[in-house]
């Protein structure tokens, strides 16, 4: 359940960027299935014959999948699929990194809130009562608080 609590506080956090990735990967699947549906349909009208069937091939081609039933025989249609191909890799490294940052972001900030908490705890103990470590730790916060 805390994994599924940080997940969500991920997706918070980082919901707009992903979403403007998935816009993107909505803009790059018209763009390429359309441009595919004009370089390939008079050469090869049975694997692309409407925009639609094109984009299906883009997002078998964008996702890596490749089926290997829908290919490309023009000059132009190949090099097009090569580029969704690239374009296929860091479609899917970019929610990865968003992601990625996102745990790192929600990890450092419960850090940081856990160390604020036992911070308070230890300014909170008489210093007579503290160990020599509990003591320097109070004493390197006092001097961080200080020079900020």
């Amino acid at each position: 359940l805390k994994a599924l609590n940080i997940m969500m506080a991920v997706c918070q956090r980082k919901g707009e960027e992903l979403m403007v990735t998935l816009f993107g990967a909505c803009i790059i699947i018209l763009l390429f299935g359309s441009l595919m549906y004009i370089f390939e349909f008079d050469e090869n009208p049975e694997m692309f014959p409407n925009i639609p069937q094109s984009m299906w091939w883009c997002v078998n081609c964008l996702s890596t999948v490749g089926y290997g039933d829908v290919a490309p025989i023009t000059p132009l249609g190949k090099l097009l699929g090569a580029l969704a191909a690239f374009f296929g890799v860091g479609l899917f490294a970019m929610p990865a990194g968003i992601l990625g940052s996102g745990f790192l972001e929600v990890y450092d900030e419960r850090r940081r809130k856990k160390h604020h908490e036992h911070h308070d705890e230890v300014e909170e103990q008489d210093e007579t009562t503290m160990t020599p470590a509990e003591l320097k730790q109070k004493q390197d916060w006092d001097h961080l608080k200080e020079a900020n």
